[in-house]
């Protein structure tokens, strides 16, 4: 479930070299002829030509070196944030089949492929992050359907839902516009407005912003979802 080539190479290459920190770090870095206060960001996603430009001898650690996983999680979590996305959605494919999901229809695959793979670490996981996508929502905690069931939450997703009916050809920046509309019409801002319509259609107050839940799911899909709410 690791990105195949790439981060094997980087992640063998720091394993033997010269020890890094986590991205947001820095480190005097010894090669440099600087003041040793002066702190130097190193870089540890490299290209092909980028490591064998910059690789030397001189920094390969003399000690034993340590298996650090969390690295190697962190370096895969990069590949797939920025590798080709039809290049990563073949790779996830067999995974997805595995998982049980329907991905016959490919545009709607590359937009799930596309949000799961920025939220997970492994490709492994990505169909977990992506049922949401598929099916009917049936693992919403009692928590969160307390909160779509409330008085101002079923006015709110009634209003939405009539919208939505007359509106045949809204896009996904069309529905957040209107769900701030009805927010005003309802003087309903915030937590409370955004909370039970992403709860509605995702399952869970915080995700994806709600015109990208919206144009996986799309019109149809977004209208059964918050009637399946509306009591």
């Amino acid at each position: 479930h690791w990105i195949p080539g790439r981060d094997d190479l980087d992640f063998w290459t720091f394993w033997i070299w010269m020890p890094l920190p986590s991205a947001q770090k820095t480190i005097v870095n010894p090669d440099l002829d600087v003041d040793p206060d002066i702190q130097v960001e190193i870089q540890e996603i490299f290209s092909l030509d980028e490591l064998e430009n910059k690789f030397s001898i001189k920094r390969i650690q003399k000690s034993g070196a340590v298996f650090d996983n969390s690295k190697l999680e962190w370096m895969n979590r990069q590949y797939l944030a920025n590798m080709d996305l039809d290049a990563i959605a073949t790779l996830a494919r067999p995974y997805y089949a595995d998982y049980g999901l329907d991905i016959s229809d490919e545009k709607k695959y590359l937009l799930v492929v596309d949000n799961a793979r920025h939220r997970v670490k492994t490709i492994s996981k990505m169909p977990q992050e992506s049922q949401m996508f598929y099916g009917n929502l049936d693992n919403i905690s009692k928590e969160n359907l307390n909160i779509v069931a409330n008085d101002n939450s079923q006015t709110l997703l009634k209003a939405i839902h009539i919208l939505l009916t007359k509106d045949i050809n809204c896009n996904g920046d069309g529905f957040k516009a209107m769900v701030i509309q009805v927010g005003n019409d309802l003087d309903v801002k915030g937590k409370n407005l955004f909370f039970p319509i992403r709860i509605a259609l995702y399952g869970n107050p915080s995700g994806p912003d709600i015109p990208y839940i919206y144009s996986i799911l799309e019109r149809d899909e977004t209208l059964n979802r918050i009637f399946q709410v509306i009591k």
